[in-house]
């Protein structure tokens, strides 16, 4: 009898959690996308990205992680529609020979931990809910630094001026533009 009431809880348990999870990334995603926090632009494409193998990306001096959900969103990153130095700035120029002893006996510093070029892009999954119209789709990330515990999370909107309900993935892709992005909370 206990063993069948143990059975029993876990598993609503088991139901619930996996429920709350898959909502999970809903619960403060509208709220990046309302009028008073969207402004809308046109983003360049990065110039020239490097894929070094099937997660890895180099952009310029930057290298990325990329952990994402589906493998199709990988093509993002390719394309250059993801650029970095929209979202994080660019790679910052080097530090002066005072600074760079000083940051060297002391270890990382603030700015080591906000410069550093190499990060990994985690739970890169899409917002269909919130897709307002086929020409707008909708995504959120995780981004780890180095030297950082937690990740902190972004939210992305890629455009095509050209997409219609039928448009595949890939064609959405070929001429979709970054339009927004905003930085969300730290994850804890």
């Amino acid at each position: 009898m206990i063993m069948r009431q143990a059975t029993i809880t876990l598993f609503f348990f088991i139901i619930c959690v996996s429920t709350t999870l898959a909502q999970g990334k809903y619960q403060s995603s509208p709220d990046a996308f309302k009028s008073e926090n969207y402004t809308k632009a046109e983003y360049p494409l990065y110039p020239k990205v490097e894929r070094i193998d099937n997660v890895t990306y180099k952009f310029g001096k930057r290298v990325i992680k990329v952990s994402a959900k589906e493998e199709q969103f990988h093509k993002i990153f390719e394309k250059g529609i993801f650029n970095p130095d929209v979202i994080f700035g660019t790679v910052s120029a080097k530090y002066s020979k005072n600074e760079s002893k000083a940051s060297s006996k002391k270890g990382k510093t603030f700015h080591d931990i906000f410069n550093n070029p190499n990060i990994s892009v985690s739970y890169f999954d899409s917002l269909e809910k919130l897709d307002p119209n086929p020409k707008k789709k909708r995504f959120i990330f995780w981004v780890s630094r180095e030297g950082m515990l937690n990740p902190t999370e972004y939210y992305l909107e890629l455009y095509n001026g050209e997409a219609k309900k039928d448009t595949s993935w890939d064609e959405f892709v070929e001429n979709a533009k970054m339009s927004f992005f905003k930085m969300g909370t730290i994850i804890i």
